[in-house]
């Protein structure tokens, strides 16, 4: 496409429930005993879009408390729904701390819904030099989309989100134009929202009255030209048809309360975003801003950790002596240890280096029984040393098993830990891992996300 300018709508509602859900089995949980899952799940899901999509211009668009005007149309409307979890109901106003933080304007209109807002802002804004991206998985949205209108619905569990435009909408719903998914929302109702339909007829019946005559009140003006059965099942819903209709419609005519301007993304952040990151322990996102953030900061002084290097030999008659031996391992690429791989042995503020290739050298002190070995996800450097003929033997202490028996509930990531009770910010100095040992693959939906 020609057109340079992008606007992306975040449909906010939507996105902390999929957090809420993903993270529902195995929440996140910082060092404070706090629940990060879905401030930790949008804000990640948030600044890997903008690095991936390159939007010119961004919003986020919330719910307001106390319910739209549908509610005074129809007190039902969403009745069915179970309360709303107060974890989504405390998330709100964080994340608006948060999206304030990274100049991204929150769109929350008192008496509408976030539909309605984004409906607005998406069709007054879409044109010739402005293409239009919804980021929603709401099927309702369909209706909006047009020539220069997408709804993207994000991806379960790490796959790629679903771009829908006008012809894949009409190819989902079976019809002619988006505007008829209002139509089939109204004839099919929506139990989501308990919105009443015509009781019998579903997706199928409802697509092909509506090629056949064009809308909902297109079927009501030939009603004789339908079978018996589905004259009086439309006769029947008469009543509330209109109620319903205006229900499942989203409003595109509500004057927006920010500007083009306003939502012009630039990826200069406020200096309140290093504050927020360090409280909610946000350590491995911190990457995220300095590659987007062109604003310069002053990085917090670290505390004092020297390391002295020595050789191998030193080490390994420190280890026997005192019947321990700290080890990590930086195994990058494939193969065992990839061709930049290493593994440092240490003991107290002494250590050394050993690169993949001299590994064997060693094979004595890993395998000597007498040495309990300490480290993080002793498992994982196990497999790696068993792939170069050397069995990691003597007890385990394993940081990350302690942890969790001492803790279960909290994170067991070692940038957390290493903050937690080191005071050392090891998140800039360290590679960003693909996952921590307890990480929640949630069925589905979880994102490729850890704390």
């Amino acid at each position: 496409k020609k057109t340079m300018n992008k606007l992306f709508i975040i449909d906010g509602h939507a996105l902390v429930f999929k957090m809420f859900y993903a993270f529902y089995q195995r929440p996140m949980i910082n060092s404070k005993g706090a629940d990060m899952s879905i401030l930790y799940g949008f804000t990640k899901y948030l600044l890997e879009m903008v690095e991936k999509e390159q939007p010119t211009h961004l919003a986020v668009a919330f719910d307001p408390p106390g319910g739209s005007f549908r509610n005074k149309l129809f007190p039902e409307y969403k009745g069915t729904r179970p309360p709303t979890p107060q974890l989504v109901i405390d998330s709100l106003e964080p994340l608006i701390e948060l999206m304030g933080a990274m100049n991204i304007p929150v769109l929350m209109i008192p008496g509408f819904e976030a539909d309605d807002v984004i409906g607005s802002v998406a069709v007054q804004s879409a044109g010739a030099d402005m293409d239009v991206y919804m980021v929603t998985p709401d099927k309702d949205y369909g209706q909006l989309v047009g020539p220069h209108v997408w709804q993207v619905k994000p991806g379960k569990g790490g796959s790629d989100s679903e771009i829908m435009g006008v012809k894949e909408v009409c190819q989902k719903w079976n019809i002619d134009s988006p505007s008829q998914v209002i139509d089939m929302l109204a004839i099919c109702g929506d139990s989501s929202d308990n919105v009443p339909g015509v009781s019998g007829v579903g997706p199928v019946g409802a697509a092909k009255m509506l090629r056949k005559f064009g809308s909902m009140e297109g079927i009501y003006e030939h009603l004789g030209e339908l079978a018996e059965r589905q004259r009086s099942q439309f006769e029947e819903a008469r009543p509330h048809m209109d109620l319903s209709k205006t229900l499942v419609t989203i409003k595109t005519d509500i004057p927006s309360p920010v500007t083009l301007e306003d939502m012009r993304w630039t990826g200069d952040f406020k200096s309140e975003i290093v504050d927020l990151f360090e409280k909610y322990e946000f350590h491995s996102l911190k990457r995220y801003i300095k590659h987007i953030s062109a604003a310069p900061r002053e990085a917090a002084p670290k505390p004092e950790f020297k390391v002295k290097e020595v050789t191998l030999t030193e080490i390994e008659s420190r280890a026997e002596k005192a019947g321990k031996v700290g080890i990590s391992i930086e195994a990058p690429g494939q193969g065992i240890f990839g061709p930049a791989g290493y593994i440092v042995l240490g003991l107290d503020n002494e250590a050394t280096v050993v690169p993949a290739g001299g590994v064997r050298a060693a094979k004595s002190l890993l395998e000597n029984p007498a040495v309990d070995k300490y480290g993080f996800d002793l498992k994982f450097i196990s497999h790696r040393l068993q792939g170069e003929g050397i069995d990691l033997k003597g007890k385990w202490f394993d940081i990350a098993l302690m942890h969790y028996l001492a803790d279960p509930e909290k994170s067991h990531d070692k940038e957390i830990l290493a903050m937690s009770y080191l005071g050392i910010d090891i998140a800039d100095d360290a590679p960003a891992a693909e996952g921590s040992l307890f990480d929640a693959p949630a069925p589905d939906e979880a994102p490729s996300a850890r704390l």
